[in-house]
């Protein structure tokens, strides 16, 4: 009994030193990031995503190749920001370290089911926060620093299938869901997915582990996201793509040009 009260002891102070480490990480994070400029791009959303929470239409009042729920997503801190007083790039800099805590929590939930021992997860979270929070830079808060927060949950779920990982309904889908956007902020993205999923299924040889609740939920999720699209962004798919596809401007040239070049 008393060796069973000193491991508890000892576990619920390894993940209050660990929380309190990720969560200094963060406030620090957070406090740079409200004393630098923001990303240029970061920037770019900020000043127009107004305009659609103020009524206006993507492929009518915004013009952007970007996905629509790039736009979407970074109305969210806007609104807040609107609704609170507060500077937009202050919100969208707490908006992203709130997204980077979610993702975390989630790594270490999954890390926890697959059985790992308390000092590895601690020392992978330890260096996922250093990751997610400081590594990105400048680019702190672009899609590609979203795309990471949104998905690694997803890729460290896949990472510790072999180690038979077991993850409730609930839990896969919440997982599925959340890399979902991840992974449409740019096309190319979702070969990752494809990527992870080949190798399990090579890895493991178990075809059946295709169908999980991750998976199926990231799956319809993408089939929601699509009638979203064709419903609220109809122009986007009329107006946006078919110009892009006549030319990028980075190489004054057709993307057929691009590619056969």
């Amino acid at each position: 009994m008393a060796t069973s009260a000193i491991i508890r002891r000892e576990a619920a102070d390894d993940r209050l030193l660990v929380t309190g480490a990720i969560a200094g990480l963060a406030v620090g994070a957070a406090l740079l990031h409200f004393l630098v400029p923001i990303n240029h791009d970061e920037a770019y959303f900020i000043a127009l995503v107004g305009r659609l929470l103020d009524g206006g239409q993507i492929g009518k009042d915004v013009m952007d190749i970007n996905m629509p729920h790039v736009w979407w997503i970074s109305a969210v801190p806007v609104w807040f920001a609107r609704q609170l007083g507060l500077r937009p790039d202050i919100a969208a800099t707490a908006f992203t370290v709130a997204l980077a805590i979610l993702s975390l929590a989630g790594v270490a939930h999954i890390m926890a089911a697959a059985g790992f021992t308390r000092f590895a997860r601690n020392l992978f979270l330890v260096f996922a926060a250093l990751l997610v929070l400081f590594v990105p830079g400048y680019d702190f808060g672009q899609r590609e620093h979203w795309m990471v927060l949104l998905t690694l949950p997803y890729i460290v779920a896949c990472g510790c299938r072999p180690n038979k990982l077991v993850l409730p309904t609930a839990v896969g889908a919440v997982v599925g869901v959340a890399a979902c956007p991840g992974f449409c902020i740019k096309p190319y993205f979702l070969l990752v997915p494809v990527a992870l999923e080949i190798w399990i299924l090579v890895r493991l040889r178990r075809p059946s582990l295709v169908i999980r609740s991750e998976t199926v939920a990231m799956v319809i999720a993408g089939i929601v996201y699509a009638g979203l699209i064709a419903t609220y962004a109809w122009s986007y798919l009329e107006v946006e793509i078919p110009t892009a596809l006549l030319g990028y401007w980075s190489y004054k040239s057709s993307l057929q040009e691009v590619l056969l070049s």
